[in-house]
């Protein structure tokens, strides 16, 4: 998140209230307890903008192990289905691209037409 300041203690944790985004991550279809909070803080205003939950070193080791397994099933599937799960994916971020907008906004600081942009999917 390039642009914000990540904090997970000190003074500047503690700048304003905020939404956790979610405690848990999705690793290999089930959702595990994540590690620390972290509070993404905005640089326009210093203040914290919400917390994310942080993967551990193992969790991380997790995930790229489960892509590696996943990698020759992924093969099997066609460009044609592949293609259509992403414009599905593509639709779903386009329906969003306000909200999606506000938060990048909010996390780096970026210009309206900017995060528009960024939000955009395909356009």
């Amino acid at each position: 998140m390039s642009g914000s300041k990540i904090s997970s203690g000190g003074a500047q944790a503690q700048a304003t209230p905020v939404s956790v985004v979610a405690r848990k991550m999705l690793l290999e279809g089930k959702w595990t307890g994540g590690g620390k909070l972290a509070r993404i803080i905005s640089p326009w205003t210093g203040q914290a903008v919400t917390e994310v939950t942080e993967a551990s070193a193992e969790q991380a080791r997790a995930a790229g192990e489960a892509a590696r397994r996943a990698a020759p099933g992924m093969r099997q599937v066609t460009g044609a289905k592949r293609s259509d799960a992403l414009r599905f994916i593509a639709a779903k971020l386009n329906e969003r691209a306000e909200e999606i907008a506000a938060i990048i906004r909010d996390e780096v600081g970026k210009l309206r037409r900017d995060r528009r942009r960024d939000a955009a999917v395909g356009r």
